[in-house]
């Protein structure tokens, strides 16, 4: 049918499933990418795009994977999670930092767990700072981070480390004494919870306040949850 008629869409479908279905992955590339030539309509293109990044996939061509997915991302006319999210696999696996950044971050803002929210934002930060020597990214999605939790430890260090390189000693003086106001503020509310106390001790190591760190380890001895380290 298909020599016949080289735009009959639904024998050209068909035949690239049934090579998927039998391995016979460039056969079925040429049929997928025949049919991409010839849809018009937005959600089947975008389907089609799926199945050919798959293959793709099957073929350990990351990059080829990755480009059908984004012209997929092109025919949506809603959000796309769990596309996006196989954008940002790909991605990773062609070695493309900014288009992994820039999927992750948009499943972060369509995201509803903020335990997620800030999971992905981290990568997004660690990304923009080792990969695409962004730190104005960097320091927005941080931003975000320690607005949704403010006593998040992992993201004050990395902050303070991106205000540290860029000499901006104003701002770490600014974030680290938010983050002693935030933690004292929760210890006011937990005044027994040691993890507070090592936190804010932490924060007050960076700051160089060595007396203050002393008052934190002495508070942990008094609850009997100081460690030997902490200790010494």
């Amino acid at each position: 049918v298909v020599d016949l008629s080289p735009f009959d869409i639904y024998s050209l479908l068909t035949l690239g499933r049934l090579y998927v279905e039998r391995g016979k992955w460039q056969a079925a590339e040429g049929a997928f990418t025949q049919a991409e030539g010839v849809l018009v309509d937005r959600a089947e293109r975008c389907a089609v795009r799926r199945e050919l990044a798959q293959v793709y996939h099957a073929l350990r061509d990351p990059l080829r994977a990755l480009e059908a997915l984004s012209r997929a991302l092109e025919d949506t006319t809603a959000p796309d999670r769990a596309l996006l999210v196989q954008v940002a696999e790909a991605a990773e696996a062609a070695n493309r930092p900014r288009a992994q950044a820039d999927a992750l971050e948009r499943v972060a803002d369509l995201s509803t767990d903020p335990g997620e929210q800030i999971m992905l934002r981290k990568r997004v930060a660690l990304l923009s700072e080792e990969r695409l020597d962004d730190a104005d990214r960097a320091i927005r999605v941080l931003q975000q981070v320690l607005a949704a939790n403010p006593l998040d430890m992992e993201a004050t260090e990395q902050l303070a480390a991106i205000y540290g390189r860029l000499g901006n000693r104003s701002a770490v003086n600014q974030h680290l004494q938010a983050a002693v106001s935030h933690h004292r503020a929760e210890i006011a509310a937990h005044p027994q919870e040691p993890q507070l106390y090592r936190h804010i001790g932490r924060v007050f190591r960076w700051q160089r306040l060595f007396d203050r760190l002393y008052c934190s380890c002495v508070v942990l001895e008094h609850l009997g949850a100081i460690t030997e380290t902490e200790r010494h």
